[in-house]
């Protein structure tokens, strides 16, 4: 079962930002969606592991958690893509990509991006929205967090 389902929207009429994302999803190999493709960091792939841009270290840690707000690229991904949203469900450690999305949405401004992230053995469920500069977090269904991202 997927962590994640990470759901990508038009904030308005713009198509050139969800274009622009579609370049970035159809040059991943099928069922191998990368954050770092889409954002990536200063730190070489790693030779050891299955995961396309798997990082070694202190260092991928760091960096991939910075960058990402994860331990390490997303695994065990599926996507699908139509004209009006891409989906995307990923497996990642410990906690949702939110980092990745905040960046995504500087990258690919006009995009709406909300992940639904659950963790089933500790019962965590959360819904993060990224839209317009501001991130919204819901536990529970209940509105728990609203900051503006331009401070």
């Amino acid at each position: 079962m997927f962590s994640n389902c990470i759901t990508i929207t038009r904030v308005n009429e713009s198509d050139k930002a969800m274009s622009d994302f579609h370049k970035f999803i159809k040059t991943m190999p099928k069922r191998k969606f990368s954050f770092y493709q889409i954002v990536p960091i200063d730190c070489p792939p790693s030779k050891k592991s299955d995961r396309p841009y798997s990082l070694d270290g202190l260092k991928r840690l760091n960096l991939s958690r910075e960058h990402w707000g994860v331990y390490d690229d997303a695994t065990d991904s599926m996507v699908e893509v139509t004209d009006d949203f891409i989906m995307i469900l990923c497996d990642t450690e410990p906690d949702p990509p939110v980092e990745w999305a905040r960046r995504c949405v500087e990258i690919f401004t006009y995009l709406n991006i909300q992940i639904y992230y659950s963790n089933y053995p500790s019962n965590r469920s959360e819904t993060h929205t990224i839209v317009n500069n501001t991130y919204v977090v819901t536990t529970n269904n209940q509105c728990c967090l609203v900051k503006d991202l331009t401070d």
